[in-house]
């Protein structure tokens, strides 16, 4: 079975932290705007892999930091 591994957190999937790390611009420049577009919709937190099936089923060990949320999405 395929893992893809989503997250959002202080480092993934969130334009604001970055924004706010600009000095929050209230009028970003262009190069700024890019830099943000870049962090916005979900991120991967790692690359896919594939997970071993036993008996019907798979584990995950995942770490979760504070105020984080992951996706985990599974394929055959």
């Amino acid at each position: 079975m395929r893992l893809t591994h989503y997250r959002i957190d202080d480092s993934h999937s969130n334009a604001y932290t970055v924004w706010k790390s600009m000095g929050s611009p209230q009028s970003p420049s262009a190069a700024q705007i890019a830099e943000l577009k870049d962090k916005e919709g979900l991120q991967l937190l790692e690359p896919p892999r594939w997970l071993a099936v036993r008996d019907g089923a798979v584990t995950v060990d995942a770490v979760m930091p504070s105020h984080s949320i992951s996706l985990m999405q599974l394929d055959w």
